[in-house]
Order: structure tokens, then C-alpha cells, then sequence
């Protein structure tokens, strides 16, 4: 009996180890997918086209990624927030923005605020 626990005991590290490997071998060859930070600013200059889409948000450039997410945050009655598409047109400057970035490159854009007037 004394034999087997000692063989156990030996064997024991490298079955931890295979089974570590193995758990993370999926995580490791999942491709990650861009992960931004958000970002809260003002809007300087409107969306304009040249090679790509760009906008300006407190005075830095940036570029939109294809199939950036473009809502206007709104607000009902019962005090609920409910966010509607909108498309380049309907982006102004001086409107308050949230931006989902990574780098100077925009993943999501949130109007939150209405320009001064």
C-alpha cells in the first residue's frame, strides 16, 4: 500500500500541471476581441470622410472602426434611459459624447448631452 501513495505522490504534480495546460489550452487560442475604455468628452469638429470616417472629440482625432455603434442616449418619462440609433448626420459639436476607444480608434458612441445653445 505504501508503494502506491509513494507513486501517487510523484505522479500527482504532473497530473496538476496536465490539467492546468489543458484547461487554459482553449483561452490561449481564442482570438480576444478589441476591448475598450469609455470615455466621456465633447464633440469639436463633425464626423468627415477622407480615407476613413474620423471625428474630433475634445480636440483629438479620431477614427471610427467599421460598424461602430452610433446611439443617442435619451431618457422617458418613468425616468429609464433607452438608447436610439442615430447615423453621422445627427452628431453636432458641443454635444456631450461617451466613446468606447482603444487607442484613437472608436468601437461605440454615445451622445449623452444636447449642445449649448
Amino acid at each position: 500500500m505504501k508503494q502506491q501513495s509513494g507513486i501517487f505522490r510523484r505522479r500527482l504534480p504532473l497530473v496538476v500541471v496536465i490539467a492546468l495546460f489543458l484547461i487554459t489550452l482553449p483561452g490561449l487560442a481564442a482570438p480576444v476581441a478589441a476591448q475598450g475604455i469609455w470615455r466621456g468628452g465633447i464633440i469639436t469638429r463633425v464626423p468627415w470622410l477622407d480615407k476613413y470616417r474620423y471625428i474630433e472629440v475634445d480636440g483629438k482625432r479620431y477614427t471610427f472602426m467599421p460598424d461602430t455603434a452610433l446611439h443617442r442616449q435619451e431618457r422617458d418619462a418613468n425616468g429609464m434611459y433607452h438608447e436610439i440609433p442615430i447615423t453621422f448626420r445627427n452628431i453636432l459639436i458641443g454635444q456631450q459624447v461617451k466613446i468606447s476607444i482603444q487607442g484613437r480608434r472608436i468601437y461605440q458612441l454615445l451622445v449623452v448631452g444636447l449642445p449649448d445653445r
